[in-house]
């Protein structure tokens, strides 16, 4: 199984933790989606990442849907509640993480337009999901019992990758002071081998074949 990925991509990186967390046999292919060389296209006509090749050599691409199929491959540590309700609130927790996560990507290419063409509304557009989703999901923080080491779902990667990544792109925004359950939650989470092992790095763009 190949896991292809980007280094500063925090979607590779919930699926990085993940297949750790699971113990799952997987190799590492690192790819840059934005160099002009890139062939990515040819496995995801979208041209993103992460993308999965499993071992009979069937394309996977979406981080969602990868991480529905490693679920059910049947090893060791599963990452979804069985209970229902449980299922529903961390897949709607990864639903607010990865919508942060766009909204991020959103304010970076915005300003890497020449300034005169900058929108300063799709900015604040933006920053604003960004506020609004780290209230939504600090205050989840406060309705549940987050022990990473017992009860850790792909709703809490999700979280804490999104929240590394926020500090990679963005980080004069200062979300830690506003938010101390996730300012907590993240230095638990970041502790982890599977952390520790899928940080963020920024990659260079290579502009000509």
């Amino acid at each position: 199984m190949k896991l292809i990925i980007a280094t500063p991509s925090p979607f590779a990186r919930k699926i990085r933790v993940a297949i750790r967390e699971k113990n799952i046999s997987c190799e590492e292919v690192t790819e840059n989606p934005w160099n002009a060389s890139s062939t990515l296209q040819d496995l995801n006509p979208l041209g993103q990442i992460p993308i999965l090749v499993s071992d009979k050599e069937e394309v996977i691409y979406d981080s969602r849907v990868i991480f529905e199929y490693l679920e059910q491959l049947g090893e060791q540590h599963h990452l979804l509640p069985s209970d229902p309700s449980d299922r529903i609130r961390a897949r709607k927790t990864e639903a607010i993480a990865d919508g942060i996560c766009n909204a991020v990507v959103l304010i970076v290419l915005e300003n890497h337009r020449p300034k005169n063409l900058q929108s300063k509304d799709w900015i604040d557009r933006q920053q604003q999901k960004i506020r609004n989703g780290l209230i939504a999901l600090n205050e989840e923080l406060d309705k549940k019992d987050w022990d990473v080491c017992e009860n850790m779902t792909i709703g809490d990667i999700a979280v804490a990758c999104t929240l590394s990544y926020i500090d990679l792109r963005m980080p004069d925004f200062q979300w830690r002071n506003n938010h101390s359950n996730l300012a907590s939650f993240s230095m638990q989470m970041e502790k982890r081998d599977s952390f520790q092992d899928t940080k963020l790095r920024s990659q260079t763009i290579n502009a000509v074949n």
